[in-house]
């Protein structure tokens, strides 16, 4: 009985255990503490609540407070290459001597760093494998606080689902289906056969959502404004304080070269350029979250343009606490086009455009291999139904009534 009555117990912390380690998996390659203040993962992805929006998503979802940024894909990269494929960490990733990375070595393109035409990472083949990327450091300026770019949609999916497992919430929580060829990733809720012809319908978004709890693309659901399954606008549009759904995304109805990074958002432009990061090398994006109310010095930054000593910024932190959900870079969204399913969508604009492109509203699109210097990405999820703490407490409770 006394064996039986161990088993039992045993049994039940491990149930209760294998339910709390998606919350409480803290440790892993990716670091949420961008600027070092000691921010967590539960800060990094903010809560966006299901409801208010009329006609959004019913239910809640997390969100990154920032672009995914040039350190934390460089440390991607490295543990990716340093696992060779031996595990889902670095499955269906080629990587070549240039430091470009591919699903396989005909397959389609995932990342390439090289700075000669504007990415964020350089690649040193003559460092030990896993730690062969690095982020830029020119003149003193740290390119590891900017977003990443020239990562094709397939980097990121690849890095959904690394970032799932590195999480600790295991390979089958993944929300992508991988392997060598371009046909190969798309949502798991949906076949191969279905995703080379159409989108997913609502009820393999519903079935990702209620089932699939690694990390993702944002869906927009093919719709400019509010509908059941458009994360992007939800979380770039939706004040829940107002109720109202807002033109730009830090919740103003006016954008000027203060608010974020774009082209030709200072009225004297070109004259005047729109921010000091914009004369140098390649790319032309800034540090994530810089748009926050703070009036910078160069010395904060070592920014290339010595014709701004000081340049004050407007917050354009949302809400929900996310970040540049306008301007910097043009993020990926997880949805292929209407009627065209070799065109991914891009919302939020970059550095690159300016005016009607940083509408909340605003949908673009381009080919999922596309590497530009423009182009990034964030990530969401849906968290787990808050129940842990209740299996701990009946857990405690049992442990207590059986013990001899």
């Amino acid at each position: 009985m006394a064996a039986l009555r161990h088993y039992r117990t045993a049994t039940l912390l491990a149930l209760v255990a294998g339910a709390l380690a998606p919350l409480s998996a803290l440790a892993g390659v990716f670091n949420p503490d961008v600027y070092g203040t000691g921010a967590t993962m539960a800060d990094y992805m903010r809560t966006v609540p299901g409801g208010g929006q009329p006609g959004g998503p019913a239910y809640t979802f997390a969100m990154g407070r920032y672009e995914i940024t040039n350190a934390q894909f460089a440390a991607f990269l490295n543990d990716a290459q340093l696992d060779g494929g031996a595990t889902g960490r670095g499955s269906n990733m080629y990587f070549l001597s240039t430091g470009e990375v591919r699903t396989s070595a005909s397959g389609p393109t995932m990342y390439r760093a090289y700075p000669a035409t504007g990415s964020g990472i350089t690649y040193n083949a003559t460092a030990p494998i896993g730690q062969r990327y690095s982020p830029r450091i020119v003149n003193g300026l740290d390119f590891g606080y900017h977003p990443v770019n020239v990562v094709s949609w397939y980097g990121a999916l690849k890095f959904s689902n690394w970032l799932t497992i590195d999480r600790g919430l295991g390979e089958v929580q993944r929300a992508y289906t991988e392997g060598p060829n371009a046909a190969e990733w798309h949502p798991v809720t949906i076949s191969s056969t279905d995703w080379t012809t159409r989108d997913m319908n609502a009820g393999e978004r519903q079935a990702l959502v209620s089932n699939v709890k690694g990390f993702r693309l944002p869906m927009e659901d093919h719709s400019a404004s509010a509908s059941a399954y458009n994360e992007f606008y939800k979380a770039a549009a939706w004040d829940s304080a107002d109720g109202v759904n807002h033109t730009y995304a830090f919740g103003r109805e006016t954008l000027d070269e203060r608010d974020a990074n774009g082209l030709a958002l200072n009225a004297n432009w070109p004259t005047v350029r729109d921010d000091p990061f914009e004369e140098g090398t390649l790319p032309e994006t800034t540090p994530v979250g810089f748009y926050d109310g703070t009036n910078w010095q160069q010395s904060d930054w070592n920014w290339p343009d010595d014709d701004f000593p000081t340049f004050q910024t407007r917050a354009n932190e949302n809400g929900y606490g996310i970040f540049d959900l306008n301007g910097n870079v043009t993020e990926w969204a997880q949805d292929q086009a209407e009627l065209v399913s070799n065109i991914r969508i891009l919302r939020g604009g970059g550095w690159r455009e300016g005016g009607i492109a940083f509408e909340t509203s605003y949908r673009n699109g381009t080919g999922p291999t596309a590497n530009s210097v423009d182009i990034g990405f964030r990530l969401v999820r849906v968290p787990e139904p808050a129940h842990g703490a209740a299996l701990v407490v009946i857990a405690l409770l049992y442990v207590r009534r059986r013990r001899p």
